[in-house]
């Protein structure tokens, strides 16, 4: 039990970095590539990251063509070509914030450093995940926790961990 513990209080301070990462990379981006914000409603997702890898500026974004933009948001599971061309769309009318390469450039590599850092939490958080489903499995009160309403597969074993194995508490 105490490692599962040890689990979800660890993962609960990955998502801590992985807030104040997205955090961070909004307000670089409100620096130099605002645009790229309202384009995409969740920040830590792999479609954001991977649109911020391949276009780190709206310069590079406006000069893709069509069907590459809508190819990368169809293999990215794009939920409907209304959505895909509202974004496409978009990338095509914005105006840049600013010319001056002395901003673009420095906000452009934080920006990819950002995602980086982004990427490998969002798999951190992932292999948490997965090793507190396991734990929590092998648990004999999980199955408890598990049936109460709403609890889920990532409440359930937080629940456990909170009312602990001691059953006369």
């Amino acid at each position: 039990m105490r490692a599962l513990a040890q689990l979800v209080e660890h993962r609960r301070r990955v998502v801590g970095d992985k807030v104040r990462l997205t955090h961070r990379l909004t307000s670089t981006l409100k620096n130099s590539f605002p645009h790229a914000l309202p384009w995409f409603q969740d920040k830590d997702t792999r479609l954001f990251c991977d649109c911020l890898s391949r276009w780190p500026t709206l310069k590079a974004a406006q000069r893709a063509r069509r069907s590459t933009l809508e190819t990368f948001f169809r293999d990215h599971h794009g939920r409907s070509s209304d959505v895909i061309d509202k974004r496409i769309h978009a990338i095509h009318a914005a105006s840049p914030l600013t010319i001056d390469e002395g901003v673009i450039a420095p906000h452009a590599l934080l920006v990819q450093a950002l995602v980086s850092q982004l990427r490998v939490t969002l798999q951190a958080i992932e292999t948490f995940d997965n090793a507190i489903a396991q734990r929590a499995q092998s648990h004999p009160d999980f199955p408890l926790f598990q049936a109460l309403p709403g609890a889920g597969p990532v409440f359930a074993s937080r629940l456990l961990v909170a009312f602990g194995e001691q059953r006369d508490r």
